[in-house]
């Protein structure tokens, strides 16, 4: 069955237009393992074992299905995760740094500011004035 429209998947994320996800359920269980365990230091050998995959056909059939690396995804996840961290100001930033799966809290500050054009700080005090 082709989608014929986005379709949304448990975190209101939209599919991509047109991809058969029926072809994909090793790659949809990989996605929800990130999603539930986004703080997991994965690999790509780790989630091709779990797609029952080899590496690079996993990484292949990952790129086709989100239009991304699963490398790329999971920061987003990460970062979308510390959105919503960092509303609660009683959350120090170094925790939800390492929380989350960060090596320091300066990597997630670079991290963090890439994908938003912002630093955490400030996003911090922009949702929480």
């Amino acid at each position: 069955v082709l989608v014929i429209a986005d379709r949304l998947d448990s975190e209101n994320k939209a599919y991509p237009l047109g991809i058969d996800l029926t072809m994909q359920p090793a790659i949809l269980k990989v996605k929800e393992w990130m999603a539930d365990n986004p703080e997991h230091p994965w690999t790509i050998k780790e989630l091709a074992e779990l797609a029952g995959l080899n590496p690079v056909h996993f990484v292949r059939q990952f790129r086709k299905v989100f239009s991304m690396p699963p490398h790329r995804y999971l920061l987003h996840l990460r970062i979308e995760r510390a959105r919503v961290m960092l509303g609660h100001a009683d959350i120090p930033i170094t925790e939800v740094a390492l929380e989350l799966g960060f090596s320091s809290s300066q990597h997630f500050s670079r991290v963090f500011r890439a994908h938003t054009g912002v630093s955490p700080r400030q996003f911090r005090k922009g949702t929480n004035p």
